[in-house]
């Protein structure tokens, strides 16, 4: 396995040479409250004209 520091590079680097100004890394840990998330957004009205969410 390749080691995290340069997958995380050539991740950023690929996203810039994609036009992306900024990418990110995180861990799984992000995700654990991504469902409450999106239904408060979807709640509170985020979504706009957005009707399909």
């Amino acid at each position: 396995m390749k080691d995290p520091a340069y997958l995380k590079r050539e991740i950023q680097a690929r996203a810039a040479a994609a036009g992306f100004d900024v990418a990110g890394i995180t861990g799984p840990e992000a995700a654990q409250n991504a469902a409450a998330n999106f239904q408060e957004f979807l709640r509170l009205g985020r979504h706009g004209d957005m009707g399909w969410l």
